[in-house]
């Protein structure tokens, strides 16, 4: 009864415990004098609806042979136990009592858990190389057009298609300074609705003010380009 490797557990139909091996009180901290004749659902180291209906199922004589279980031992420790279960009939064929034995499997199921992660990183992974070599395919077309582009106003038409195809769900336009440099044109515009106005003052444009890249979003709560007309900042409850 007393097995090497084994957690063995006994209970009679009404679930109470009868037999109750030393490595199952290794696992859960109770000793088989803790436990005799207690109801299994009543141990705290278990879940008890599902050791509830798992004690039904097997007096019913409807059960899975084999299932998971976890253990939360008195010291907190969490086990992954994999029972296979077994009865023994009385004469008339109803079950009189429930064997289980156990295997602790929580080791291979944290190496399992760690690959499966390690596979869905690694899909991610690829997922974003293929949506970076596709970008860089659009890019490198994007190039090839412009090129051979005789005016600007191609140039806009080329370089907006294919930022469309790289950013669809993207809102933005392409514009131009005027000669005087006080007035910036969108020349392009794209996504529905527009964000930006037609025809804005240099003034308006804090990227034009500081001759740099300026963006703002809800993680960089930082000053609106006053040309840029949406979306709309969500209001605080």
């Amino acid at each position: 009864f007393d097995g090497d490797c084994d957690r063995v557990g006994v209970v009679d139909n009404k679930g109470r415990v009868t037999r109750f091996n030393s490595i199952c009180e290794q696992i859960s901290g109770y000793t088989f004098e803790n436990m005799k004749g207690t109801y299994l659902g009543d141990a705290t180291f278990l879940d008890p609806l599902i050791t509830k209906k798992r004690i039904d199922k097997l007096v019913s004589g409807d059960y899975p042979r084999t299932q998971n279980a976890v253990w939360l031992s008195k010291n907190g420790d969490k086990h992954i136990i994999s029972w296979t279960d077994t009865t023994l009939s009385n004469k008339t064929g109803e079950v009189e009592y429930i064997i289980a034995t156990g295997i602790d499997i929580t080791d291979r199921q944290k190496a399992e858990d760690e690959l499966q992660n390690a596979n869905n990183e690694l899909a991610l992974w690829v997922k974003e190389l293929q949506k970076r070599t596709h970008e860089l395919i659009q890019l490198n077309e994007m190039g090839g057009q412009l090129q051979i582009c005789k005016t600007i106003q191609e140039a806009c038409a080329i370089s907006v298609s294919y930022i469309k195809k790289i950013c669809p769900t993207s809102h933005g336009s392409l514009c131009l300074i005027n000669e005087l440099k006080n007035c910036a044109e969108a020349i392009e515009i794209w996504g529905d609705p527009s964000y930006s106005k037609k025809v804005f003052s240099m003034k308006d444009c804090l990227a034009i003010l500081k001759g740099e890249q300026y963006y703002t979003d809800g993680s960089n709560p930082r000053i609106r380009c006053t040309h840029i007309t949406g979306p709309k900042k969500k209001k605080n409850n």
